[in-house]
């Protein structure tokens, strides 16, 4: 993957539907980070979080994780969404 710079701030939801794809977020996050910059991720819980959790983890970063509620047009009742904050240690 080329080299497109390190940001102070990365966004990304639902990303984590696949091991693969799952593995290759936890790999290209450390790059996309500047010093001191934070990524946050917004996951329904699929399968895979917990993984990537893992990974982020034994590559020195640490998770901050808060839950929310979010309202969907046409649902009875809204949907459960994990946000995670990652940043170094």
């Amino acid at each position: 993957m080329p080299n497109v710079g390190a940001f102070d701030l990365v966004l990304a939801a639902d990303v984590m539907y696949e091991e693969r794809s799952t593995r290759s977020l936890a790999r290209i996050v450390p790059g996309l980070l500047e010093h001191g910059g934070e990524a946050l991720f917004a996951d329904p819980g699929r399968r895979y979080e917990p993984l990537f959790r893992e990974l982020m983890q034994e590559n020195g970063f640490r998770f901050r994780t808060e839950e929310t509620t979010v309202e969907v047009e046409g649902r009875e009742r809204g949907v459960t969404v994990l946000v995670h904050q990652v940043r170094r240690r």
